[in-house]
């Protein structure tokens, strides 16, 4: 017996990536708190295979990735929400990441370090700044909820 109305698997991932250090895990986070996303963090499985990946042809990689992420969302109950993965290894993956979901958007998280370290925190200030509005400027393209866009009510 069927439970109400059954939306498809999501398939729009979201693949942050970038150095350590350069606030992919804001950007992470940030995506994965807005409406009918979920942020999934690092997640360990992926990271650990990561490494043996390496040389592999991309379509292999693909099936494996992929295998390991559906199953970390089907344990989590969130594979019809839009996931937000943040392992940095990603990016050494990342064109098997977007051949294993076609329909994904990988988002390159960059920090400019700066000389002196007062002017270094008033650059990152300004930067989360950007960051914040350069999601928010994502989100709205792909149909999230921003503070620009109201949710009907």
């Amino acid at each position: 017996m069927a439970r109400g109305h059954r939306r498809e698997l999501e398939e729009r991932l979201v693949f942050v990536v970038g150095s350590p250090r350069s606030g992919t895990t804001f950007v992470g986070e940030s995506l994965g708190a807005q409406p009918g996303f979920v942020d999934l963090g690092e997640v360990q499985p992926w990271k650990a295979l990561v490494p043996a990946l390496a040389g592999v042809p991309e379509a292999e990689a693909a099936e494996r990735l992929r295998r390991v992420l559906e199953r970390v969302r089907r344990l989590a109950f969130v594979r019809r929400l839009r996931a937000v993965e943040q392992t940095p290894e990603t990016s050494f993956v990342l064109g098997a990441s977007l051949h294993a979901y076609p329909s994904a958007r990988a988002v390159h998280v960059v920090q400019v370090v700066l000389g002196q370290p007062a002017q270094q925190a008033q650059h990152f200030q300004r930067e989360l700044v950007v960051g914040h509005l350069l999601v928010e400027e994502f989100l709205q393209q792909r149909g999230g909820v921003g503070p620009a866009r109201q949710r009907p009510g």
